[in-house]
C-alpha cells in the first residue's frame, strides 16, 4: 500500500467514527456512505479536470 492510500484509509477511517461518535447515520447506512465517499475521492484522483483542478488542492 503506497502513502496516498495509506493516508486515504486514514481519512475514511476517521469519517467512519466521525459518523459513529455524532451518529450522523443508521449503523447499517455507515459502510455504504464510508464506501460511497472513498469512490468519489478516487475519482476526484483519477479524473481531476472533470471536478476542476481546485477541488483536490
Amino acid at each position: 500500500m503506497n502513502r496516498v492510500e495509506r493516508e486515504l484509509e486514514r481519512k475514511l477511517n476517521g469519517y467512519a467514527d466521525f459518523l459513529r461518535r455524532r451518529r450522523l447515520a443508521l449503523s447499517k447506512h455507515q459502510p455504504h456512505l464510508v464506501r460511497w465517499v472513498r469512490e468519489f475521492l478516487i475519482f476526484s484522483l483519477v479524473f481531476p479536470v472533470a471536478l476542476g483542478s481546485t477541488f483536490t488542492r
